[in-house]
C-alpha cells in the first residue's frame, strides 16, 4: 500500500523537481529536459524528480501520465544508452509509479548523487557540454574547470 502524496507539499528547490510528460499527443512523453536534471541531480547531491507534475505559482499540479508505462520504458531506455548518459546509476526502486488520489498517474525518479569515481554524469558523448549542476531550482552547465576535477577525482582515493 502506497502512502498518499499531498503534492501541495512540495515546491522546487535544488532537491526536488517536477515535469510535465504528456506529450503532444496527450498519451504521455519522456520530456527531453529530464536528462539535464537527471545529470544536476547525480552531480550534485542527489533528488526527485516528479514526471506528470507541473508547477504554477510556486505551487505543484498533478497533469498525470496517461501512458506511464510507456514513458517508464523510455526512461529506462535512455539511462541504458551510452550515446544518451554516461551511466545509469539508477535501480528498478529508485523509479515508481503512483496513482494520486484524484486518479492521475506519476512517475517519481528518486537519483542518488553519483559515486565520486563515476562523476561527472553526463547528457551524451561529450562530458565538458553535457554535465549539469543543480543549483537551487535549476540546471546550470558545469565550467569546465569544474567538469576537469571531477574527471581527475574519479581516480583519487
Amino acid at each position: 500500500m502506497h502512502t498518499p502524496i499531498h503534492l501541495s507539499e512540495f515546491t522546487e528547490n535544488v532537491e526536488v523537481e517536477a515535469k510535465l510528460a504528456h506529450g503532444r499527443d496527450g498519451q504521455g512523453a519522456l520530456p527531453e529536459s529530464i536528462w539535464e536534471t537527471y545529470s544536476a541531480f547525480a552531480n550534485t547531491r542527489g533528488g526527485t524528480i516528479f514526471l506528470g507534475v507541473g508547477e504554477r505559482h510556486g505551487q505543484f499540479f498533478a497533469d498525470g501520465i496517461p501512458c506511464s508505462e510507456q514513458v517508464e520504458a523510455a526512461l529506462w531506455a535512455g539511462l541504458n544508452d551510452p550515446k544518451k548518459v554516461s551511466h545509469n546509476i539508477l535501480d528498478t526502486p529508485q523509479v515508481r509509479a503512483h496513482t494520486l488520489p484524484h486518479g492521475e498517474n506519476i512517475l517519481i525518479i528518486v537519483v542518488p548523487q553519483a559515486p565520486k569515481h563515476l562523476k561527472p554524469i553526463f547528457i551524451g558523448n561529450d562530458p565538458y557540454t553535457g554535465s549539469y549542476i543543480r543549483h537551487e531550482s535549476g540546471d546550470y552547465h558545469i565550467e569546465r574547470e569544474a567538469v576537469e576535477q571531477m574527471l581527475a577525482d574519479r581516480g583519487a582515493p
